[in-house]
C-alpha cells in the first residue's frame, strides 16, 4: 500500500471529523444547524397567489407548476453556492454511467409506438387537408357556374 495515499485519507477523515465537532460547536453557539449536516433548503418567501386573480390562479395548473419551478429552481441555485463554498463535488465524474431500469428492446416498442402514432396524426391531417381543399374548390366551382 502507498503510505502517503493512506496518510491522506487519514487526515481527511479527521477532518471531517473536526468539522463536525466545529459543527456541533456552532448548534451551540448559534443554535442554527449548519447546510452541510442538513442539505435542506427552504424558499424564503412563500409560493403566493395575487388577491385579485385568486380564483383564476388557483386553477391555472401551468401557473402553479411555474412558481414551484422557479422556487425549486431559487433553492438549487443557493445549494449549489453552499456545496461549492464546502468544496463538495457537484458534478457527475466524465466516466459515469447510469443503468436504465427499461431494456433497450422496451424502449424500441415505446419508440415504435410513438413513431406509429405520430404517422396516424399525419395521416389524419393530410386526409382533413384534402376534404377541405375539395371542398373549397366545389364551392369555387359553384361559385363560378
Amino acid at each position: 500500500m502507498n503510505k502517503d495515499e493512506l496518510e491522506k485519507r487519514t487526515n481527511e477523515v479527521k477532518q471531517s471529523f473536526y468539522n463536525r465537532l466545529e459543527s456541533k460547536k456552532l448548534i451551540k453557539k448559534l443554535g442554527r444547524i449548519p447546510f452541510m449536516e442538513h442539505m435542506s433548503m427552504t424558499h424564503k418567501n412563500p409560493t403566493q397567489i395575487s388577491e385579485s386573480a385568486k380564483a383564476l390562479e388557483i386553477n391555472d395548473d401551468i401557473k402553479r407548476e411555474f412558481c414551484f419551478y422557479n422556487s425549486c429552481k431559487d433553492n438549487v441555485m443557493k445549494a449549489m453556492e453552499f456545496c461549492v463554498q464546502a468544496k463538495v463535488p457537484i458534478d457527475r465524474p466524465d466516466d459515469f454511467f447510469a443503468e436504465m431500469i427499461k431494456t433497450d428492446d422496451h424502449m424500441r416498442q415505446v419508440k415504435g409506438r410513438l413513431l406509429k402514432q405520430k404517422k396516424k396524426i399525419q395521416q389524419f391531417e393530410e386526409k382533413k387537408s384534402k376534404s377541405e381543399n375539395r371542398k373549397f374548390h366545389k364551392a369555387i366551382r359553384n361559385f363560378t357556374q
